[in-house]
């Protein structure tokens, strides 16, 4: 069984260290409020030796989920028709263009972890978790809140 308390003041010492390292200004309780680090590794069961590469991975997790209902607002491929019925929502040109633009900044994201992953560069460790929490808070949350609202409001009518 894992000891949750030591593993999460584990967290809460290799993060402080990272910060210092990296300088990113970004601090645990904000990122874990927005993206769930603390149980992603609570979950994990482990603080990772490469602690950067594992909150990077947490966030774009969270971009990825918030992309993928974006896109099948876009194009649904799905059989379902609840899917299909959410798409009809959203089809006006402005619409789309306002998923679109959330989506290209979620992929933003998922290529910048990506090239993070192959390159390690420590400075773009640091913008990357500074910037995604900015465009988290700032651009995709409140976009993604409002479709959901207006999807929500739509099948409460029902």
């Amino acid at each position: 069984m894992i000891d949750k308390k030591h593993l999460l003041k584990e967290l809460e010492e290799d993060f402080e260290k990272l910060k210092k390292e990296l300088g990113f200004k970004s601090n645990l309780d904000e990122l874990d409020l927005e993206f769930g680090i603390k149980d992603s590794v609570l979950n994990a069961g482990f603080v990772s030796e490469d602690l950067a590469d594992q909150i990077l991975s947490r966030i774009v997790e969270h971009f990825r989920e918030s992309v993928s209902y974006l896109n099948n607002l876009l194009a649904s491929n799905s059989n379902l028709l609840a899917a299909q019925t959410e798409v009809k929502l959203f089809n006006s040109e402005a619409d789309k263009k306002f998923v679109w633009d959330l989506t290209k900044v979620g992929m933003k994201f998922s290529s910048m972890k990506a090239f993070i992953s192959l390159n390690r560069d420590k400075k773009l460790q640091a913008e990357f978790i500074d910037s995604s929490l900015e465009a988290w808070r700032n651009i995709l949350r409140p976009g993604i809140e409002g479709l959901l609202k207006r999807a929500y409001d739509a099948w409460n009518k029902e």
